[in-house]
């Protein structure tokens, strides 16, 4: 479960068509691919969330 990391590059890119362009923070995220990035790890996370509720309902009925 690595956490991507950005560069220097890539995040001052992102700042300055914001700042200097005046783009939409919203739109520079979609454009560089962040907000599916985003978007794919909930999804994961969310499925990996619901598995554990599951077995947890699964061992407490068991143990009890």
């Amino acid at each position: 479960m690595g956490q991507q990391r950005y560069t220097d590059e890539f995040r001052r890119e992102a700042v300055r068509q914001v700042v200097e362009k005046g783009h939409a923070v919203k739109d520079v995220a979609e454009r560089l691919g962040v907000i599916q990035r985003l978007r794919h790890e909930l999804k994961r996370v969310t499925e990996e969330r619901n598995i554990l509720k599951k077995a947890a309902a699964y061992f407490a009925k068991a143990s009890g």
